[in-house]
């Protein structure tokens, strides 16, 4: 859908489902705290689908935490291989000293630079 109306790829993001232009999609993110070593840690994780018919290489993702008012609090981002066709890639995050007043998450690819 995406590749045949590319504007439609905000409305996704729009809808929680950010899909890119070349045909990637951020499923099934989940995060949660744990505390390790003594220190909490935020774990983040979810998967990328390949919905092309081709190999696409990956964007890095990045997911920004949010305070309630939606400012960012911080930043982290993570890379995931190349992806064949119809593919799929589970990508974990985990971010020691993350602050507590996180209360959103926000999970996208990076902008091409």
């Amino acid at each position: 859908m995406v590749s045949l109306l590319p504007g439609s790829a905000r409305l996704y993001a729009m809808m929680g489902r950010p899909v890119s232009s070349l045909g990637l999609k951020i499923d099934n993110v989940r995060s949660a705290w744990s505390d390790t070593g003594g220190q909490r840690v935020l774990q983040v994780d979810g998967v990328i689908i390949n919905q092309s018919s081709g190999e696409v290489s990956v964007p890095p993702v990045e997911i920004a935490l949010q305070d309630k008012s939606g400012k960012q609090l911080s930043q982290v981002t993570t890379r995931v291989l190349p992806l064949g066709a119809g593919a799929k890639s589970p990508f974990r995050v985990e971010i020691p000293g993350a602050p507590e007043t996180v209360s959103s998450l926000k999970v996208r690819f990076a902008k091409p630079k």
